[in-house]
């Protein structure tokens, strides 16, 4: 249930957050269109993801409450389209092509380097069936989310340049003010403070996931470094790094303390629902911006 329902619900949560914030302190209205855009899509691509994810599991394992809560999961799902579609059918068509591209790079997560990085990487981040399989020229899969830090970095772009060209594709340029309501915000602060938070909050859940992926042998930047703690630096030092230059932003210092104290917080023994703190560190910014 919490895979399911909870995670793709906090995480649509997030992006409802950050798409009214860009409305009110970049273009200084609010438009429910853009709104609506930003929070289903998230809610689906997660949930599918999850949804297909569990399926598989489901059809495995033949559980009953598991079968059960996949097709409320996807009842939930066809209903967030249906109403995605609709506010897209009331929305200018330079938003739906905004939408397409905004989709665009997760597909790419998907893309097969294997060719490439079986040259790369060194032989500990393949398990002996890959070696087994290249030593006999057998095809291998291996997506672009598996290069170290991409699907971070990735994530962190797609979330605040995709939300604020959502958003700009409805309001409109004529809205547009670049210094919004108040001067305690510019364009250049929020983006990069936006995409290192996203970026740095995306390295966090693969800390979350360290036992997983160290397993399975997924180069993530903690795996890489073989260190919870060294990764949690890696992250500390980005975080510095924002103070050190939007030190004049009071929004953005107190929000990067707080990232800072979950990353100290949290690590791989701490539950998932606790990394719902480090994604909405932006949210308690926007709360306290009004």
């Amino acid at each position: 249930r919490h895979e399911l329902i909870a995670t793709p619900a906090v995480l649509a949560l997030g992006s409802f957050a950050l798409s009214i914030f860009i409305s009110t302190a970049l273009f200084g209205c609010v438009d429910w269109r853009p709104v609506a855009i930003c929070a289903l899509s998230d809610y689906i691509a997660i949930g599918l993801d999850h949804y297909l994810e569990h399926r598989s599991t489901a059809n495995k394992s033949r559980d009953t409450s598991t079968a059960s809560l996949l097709q409320w999961s996807k009842s939930v799902l066809i209903v967030a389209v249906a109403f995605l579609g609709g506010t897209l059918a009331l929305s200018p068509l330079r938003t739906w092509l905004v939408v397409a591209l905004g989709f665009g790079p997760a597909f790419l997560w998907d893309v097969d380097v294997y060719p490439y990085a079986s040259a790369l990487l060194p032989p500990r981040f393949m398990s002996l069936e890959d070696l087994s399989k290249k030593q006999q020229f057998s095809p291998r899969v291996w997506s672009v989310k598996r290069i170290p830090g991409v699907k971070a970095l990735l994530v962190g772009l797609i979330r605040v340049y995709g939300t604020y060209a959502i958003v700009y594709s409805c309001i409109g340029p004529r809205l547009y003010t670049m210094e919004g309501r108040s001067q305690a915000w510019t364009q250049s602060q929020f983006f990069i403070w936006s995409v290192v938070d996203r970026t740095c909050h995306a390295v966090m859940e693969d800390i979350r996931d360290y036992a997983d992926d160290l397993r399975n042998n997924i180069p993530t930047i903690p795996v890489l470094l073989q260190s919870i703690r060294k990764a949690k630096s890696v992250v500390l030092l980005a975080h510095a790094a924002t103070i050190t230059f939007l030190y004049d932003n009071p929004y953005i210092v107190m929000a990067t303390m707080y990232s800072v104290a979950l990353v100290l917080t949290l690590d791989h023994r701490s539950s998932r629902a606790a990394f719902h703190l480090s994604y909405h560190s932006q949210s308690i910014v926007f709360a306290a911006y009004g």
